[in-house]
């Protein structure tokens, strides 16, 4: 074991302070206790009942510790009112079997940095009383690490009534609590807790509440704040922002790539609730915030509550320059959600340890006339919502960045499985309106009047899927895509190609637009027809409606009383990769274009069912070149143009080619060895 200097400086408050000496802790080898002096030299610590240590002006001046061994004690109170006492404690212990107090007085102001070694208390206090302010303390180091141990809330952060009190934890330093932790009791302002640095992380077993416990008469617990930056990391069960109505203006802040806070979440047993843990941004107070951004994220099991109570007004969730936010469900009676070139990700958690197991939260709600939403851009996943607030829900800003609403499936198991029966409701009371950098994806049931302008879009699937709607859907100028698959075995909506079914009107014409994806489409044996946009009445008709198919295949379509239908073609002559019922140069372009692809389907010329783009798919189109055109004239512009068509194949491929196209105009075959 090294030796290790634990560094105390303090500066006194005297006329004359003393020049910086030495300070050594030799251990309990000399004799007695921490407070000892036989086992110190130079200054020693004062003492107090019950094996209390004291730091302060007339104990510990200035100058560096160093501690030859471990340190047992009962407290140890940090009473100076100025200077820095700096403890780099290496590789021993500084063992507290009870409080480590930062400012036990008015007028006491302590700064306390701990650079190395293992910390253990029953309690951490910063700032514990009225007047005792600007007391800090500092973890620092990645050999730092300080372990809290009390049975009720072990970290207390302007403790009573201290205010400007902050703890740092940076540079790869740990603080643990092994029950709660509390920023700003009994009337503290303006506290800081500040998590910095890779590898700096606070972990808090139970909750983290910022504003607690103020007596009447005292003053505001204002300006309180909690900062996750460039790489810390915070994990707690519960995070409670604003927690009396006299602690308002508070903030919690994670921002930087690495940065994370992490809200755990879990079954609440106080109140008893059958749904995931309730994390408040606004408990009973107002102007809280709780913000992520510059990449930095907020993820866990938890349920973020803007607002709880009337008293907790104008609070705001703030998810903006690549932050992400991910949880079971968002609330919102009291305040605003922003997201702006952010992520939020709300997941459905299914807790099979229950019995009979049960589904935890999974909700973004919204259902108070003060609740409100401002999605500009960036993506919002969830798979229900219910916004019943008095607005129409707006998803975008009309900006150049998109604004992605996506309804993902009920994915963990709980209810029926089959085409749609995987699907959650997205109620807004009020209506749906799309923006023109507004993307509306995925699978599920919306209850909603639906409106869009120029530019806005609809994917119905991540792959295949359904999206029903009850209400009407005004399609003018909405841009629907829809992707058609392999209906080889079965033709099932949701399963193997998209439908977006109306119970309502279908509202379309005047610069709406249909895209139809074709790209994975595999004919059946048979002609098929099947509906992709179903309604129950139609409005205006499909002049006007932009029609197109990408990727593949067209295929014919019509406008029904109940919707648009699309007749698929049967198996496509062999070698039309484009499905016009020719054998020709743009199918020799697109063979061209996917040469030597691994993972081709026919329209991207795999004629044999393999994946692959090779010889023998070139041999199927020499097999059936000129099938529906002019023989003469399409080998005739087969030999002009092959240079100026496929300049990918090699020349060798090309000699194949003409050799190929040659013989099969003459009625031979080659193979391909």
């Amino acid at each position: 074991m090294r030796n290790v200097v634990v560094t105390i400086l303090v500066a006194m408050a005297c006329a004359t302070p003393l020049a910086a000496v030495t300070t050594v802790w030799k251990g309990p080898t000399g004799g007695g206790l921490f407070q000892d002096p036989a086992n110190w030299t130079n200054v020693v610590p004062g003492t107090g009942v019950d094996d209390l240590a004291i730091f302060n002006a007339t104990t510990n001046v200035d100058g560096p510790i160093t501690f030859n061994s471990q340190v047992s004690i009962g407290d140890i109170y940090f009473q100076n009112t100025t200077g820095r006492l700096e403890m780099d404690i290496g590789d021993y212990q500084l063992l507290m079997s009870d409080k480590a107090i930062l400012g036990t007085a008015a007028g006491q102001v302590n700064d306390v940095v701990v650079s190395s070694g293992q910390v253990q208390s029953a309690f951490i206090f910063i700032g514990n009383a009225a007047g005792s302010e600007g007391n800090s303390l500092t973890l620092s180091g990645s050999d730092t690490h300080w372990t809290t141990t009390a049975t009720t809330a072990s970290i207390r952060v302007g403790s009573n009534g201290g205010s400007y009190s902050a703890l740092t934890i940076a540079d790869g330093a740990s603080l643990e609590s092994q029950t709660q932790m509390i920023i700003a009791l009994q009337g503290a302002a303006h506290n800081l807790v500040t998590v910095t640095g890779n590898g700096s992380q606070l972990s808090v077993a139970q909750s983290l509440s910022i504003g607690d416990n103020t007596s009447a008469g005292l003053p505001a617990q204002t300006d309180n704040q909690l900062q996750v930056l460039d790489g810390g990391f915070v994990t707690v069960r519960e995070l409670i922002i604003g927690t009396t109505e006299y602690s308002p203006n508070s903030t919690v802040l994670v921002s930087g790539a690495g940065s994370r806070l992490n809200v755990r979440g879990g079954q609440q047993s106080s109140p008893s609730s059958s749904v995931g843990q309730q994390n408040d941004v606004g408990r009973a107070s107002a102007n809280n915030r709780l913000m992520v951004e510059n990449h930095g994220v907020i993820d866990g099991g938890a349920i973020f509550y803007l607002g709880r109570y009337e008293s907790s007004t104008d609070n705001l969730l703030s998810v903006t320059s690549g932050g992400s936010l991910t949880g079971t469900g968002v609330r919102i009676n009291n305040g605003t959600l922003l997201i702006d070139q952010g992520a939020v990700t709300l997941n459905r958690i299914y807790d099979t340890q229950r019995v009979p197991p049960i589904v935890l939260g999974g909700v973004f709600r919204i259902d108070q006339p003060d609740a409100h939403v401002d999605f500009r851009s960036g993506t919002l996943t969830t798979p229900s919502a219910i916004v019943t607030n008095g607005q129409q829900f707006v998803i975008g800003d009309g900006s150049a960045t998109p604004a992605m609403y996506r309804m993902t499936p009920d994915t963990f198991g709980s209810l029926p499985r089959g085409p749609g029966a995987d699907t959650l409701t997205h109620t807004f009371a009020d209506g749906l309106h799309l923006s023109s950098n507004a993307v509306l994806t995925g699978s599920g049931d919306i209850i909603a009047n639906v409106t869009g302008v120029t530019g806005a879009h609809v994917k119905v699937g991540d792959e295949f899927g359904i999206i029903r709607v009850t209400g009407a859907w005004n399609n003018r100028r909405i841009t629907v895509e829809l992707q058609i698959g392999d209906l080889t075995q079965t033709q099932t909506a949701g399963v193997n190609y998209d439908l977006l079914d109306i119970t309502g009107n279908f509202v379309h014409g005047s610069g709406s637009a249909i895209i139809i994806d074709t790209s994975l489409f595999q004919p059946a044996a048979s002609e098929t027809t099947f509906r992709v946009i179903g309604w129950t009445g139609q409005v205006s008709a499909d002049v006007g409606s932009v029609l197109t198919f990408t990727g593949g295949p067209t295929m014919a379509y019509e406008f029904r009383s109940d919707g648009l239908y699309l007749t698929a073609p049967v198996a496509l002559h062999p070698g039309d990769a484009n499905g016009d019922g020719l054998v020709n140069l743009a199918d020799l372009q697109i063979l061209g274009d996917n040469w030597q692809s691994i993972t081709a389907t026919w329209a991207e010329a795999d004629f044999n069912g393999d994946n692959l783009v090779n010889l023998a798919d070139l041999q199927i189109i020499g097999d059936n070149w000129n099938f529906g055109v002019n023989t003469d004239m399409a080998f005739k512009q087969a030999l002009e143009q092959t240079s100026l068509a496929l300049p990918e194949l090699g020349n060798m491929t090309w000699l194949a080619l003409l050799l190929l196209l040659s013989n099969r105009r003459h009625g031979n075959n080659i193979s391909e060895d």
